[in-house]
């Protein structure tokens, strides 16, 4: 009998314990089996239980303080994680802001016109996170998308012209054409005479007359403090170092221009800038998934513009009229 026992136990016939075998036979040994295994599950599962819903360590009031609210304050800290002044630190600072939270609430501080709208601005930038930044950040741009932006946007990759040259500036101190006569003997003096000479000679600045006439460098469709646009127009019109252009008329004064150097527009090539594309091709393409949002919104709400009361809005603004007070509460309120 006991040959055959070791037979089925050898082929799988009769559960195998830790023991030696139970005098309830191989049957009640298996349910005991089964049992055990069941109990241990139920065990995992209410431990599971008990860390998902774990007890809060705080309450204000009739409001609970969880346990990852600290965890995240902790954090915040920028101390040590693993001492307990960091733990008691952090719990301090979380009390404090959830009591002082309750006691805002309380007095209505939550209606405030002015907290209303920053939780509004705090929720639209949640809203454009989850549907917008999301779905960039899952697809990023390919090489086509880089080139087309590239294409798109020369003017963004391409160095403005740059010009040098001496400019001597005649004042028009009231007789207009006695200064474009004093511009013309200039003008023929300019054929003899180093330019500079000239400068020397006719500029009515101080500092022309020191560094004779030199512009440093200008560069085309820039603002310029020192030269009218039109100056600097004529400058980089000329095309060759040393040329001289007309005098350049305008109401307050006559200018005599002469390129010393020139340096053309240049366009950096794709692979140079191509590193820095992928952030500016995501910004393009947030802008346009933001419009887009926008858009479906306000057809969706029923948008609408009052223009009158926006007419009155921008004529109290001519006329100097002050905003009310933010956050826009009545005086004495």
């Amino acid at each position: 009998m006991a040959a055959k026992e070791r037979k089925e136990h050898k082929e799988g016939l009769i559960p195998s314990t830790a023991s030696s075998p139970s005098p309830l036979g191989g049957e009640r040994a298996g349910v005991r089996g089964e049992l055990v295994a069941l109990v241990i599950g139920l065990s995992f599962s209410l431990c599971s239980s008990l860390l998902a819903a774990e007890a809060p360590i705080a309450r204000i009031g009739t409001n609970a303080v969880p346990a990852a609210a600290l965890r995240t304050a902790i954090a915040r800290t920028g101390l040590p994680l693993n001492e307990p002044s960091t733990v008691r630190k952090a719990l301090d600072e979380l009390v404090n802001h959830e009591a002082l939270a309750a006691e805002a609430k309380r007095l209505g501080y939550d209606r405030d016109p002015e907290v209303e709208d920053q939780t509004k601005r705090l929720m639209v930038q949640k809203l454009i996170a989850d549907k917008v930044d999301k779905a960039l950040d899952r697809t990023p741009p390919t090489e086509a998308d880089l080139r087309s932006y590239y294409d798109r946007h020369q003017a963004e990759f391409t160095t403005a012209a740059l010009a040098r040259g001496q400019v001597a500036t005649l004042l028009i101190k009231g007789d207009k054409d006695k200064t474009l006569n004093f511009a013309k003997e200039a003008m023929e003096l300019t054929k003899t005479a180093k330019f500079e000479d000239v400068v020397k000679r006719y500029s009515d600045f101080a500092n022309e007359r020191l560094g004779g006439g030199d512009t440093g460098w200008l560069v085309a469709a820039a603002p310029n403090k020192r030269y009218p646009d039109e100056v600097l127009k004529t400058l980089l019109a000329l095309g060759k170092p040393g040329e001289l252009a007309p005098p350049v008329v305008t109401d307050k004064a006559v200018f005599l221009v002469r390129l010393t150097e020139k340096r053309p527009a240049q366009v950096s090539a794709f692979e140079q800038v191509k590193p820095g594309l992928t952030r500016s091709v995501q910004n393009e393409r947030r802008q346009l998934a933001y419009d887009a949002l926008v858009a479906k919104l306000k057809q969706s709400l029923g948008v609408k513009v009052d223009e009158t009361a926006v007419q009155k809005v921008v004529e109290e603004n001519r006329s100097g009229s002050k905003p009310p007070p933010a956050p826009f509460r009545t005086p004495g309120n």
